[in-house]
């Protein structure tokens, strides 16, 4: 993997990863950063880890894991397993159009015929639309899992948690 980075000359700025940012120019350069062809050094940090994932998963304790999962895990998926330059042309399309919107936010409810998005500061944002593509990601804290099914089977231990 230190090969790899030395390879790289130029200098990467992991705070890049944390800021807000604007999707629809995010989308543009992460096109046009493809479209170069050049190796992308953040890509290359991040893929070089795919044979190590699992071991240093495996060495981190269970304090650890919790940590990372609450606070790093959104990130890292997102970086870590991107999507091909088609699909990223074809929503850059939608969005250029008006007909896609990015709605950040962290539970989504469909309440009195319209969606209302909510994001983790309170914030409320409400739209009326026919499709909503909820792409929160997966939740790893089972007892948030708005699922009766699951609640039912953990309250009747059908199912047990096993400590991360």
């Amino acid at each position: 993997m230190q090969e790899e980075i030395e390879g790289h000359h130029e200098t990467i700025d992991f705070k890049q990863f944390t800021k807000p940012v604007d999707p629809l120019q995010t989308l543009r350069d992460d096109i046009a950063a493809a479209d170069s062809g050049e190796p992308i050094a953040w890509q290359t940090v991040i893929k070089s880890t795919k044979d190590l994932a699992e071991r240093f998963w495996n060495c981190f304790s269970n304090d650890d894991k919790r940590k990372f999962l609450n606070i790093y895990d959104s990130a890292w998926v997102t970086y870590r397993h991107s999507i091909p330059v088609q699909n990223a042309r074809k929503i850059l399309a939608l969005l250029e159009k008006g007909q896609l919107r990015v709605v950040q936010g962290s539970k989504v409810v469909y309440e009195d015929e319209k969606f209302v998005v909510r994001t983790g500061e309170g914030e409320v944002s409400e739209f009326k639309s026919d499709i909503l593509i909820e792409a929160l990601g997966q939740e790893y804290v089972v007892s948030r899992v708005e699922s009766p099914l699951l609640q039912r089977k953990l309250a009747w231990f059908v199912l047990r948690l096993r400590e991360v």
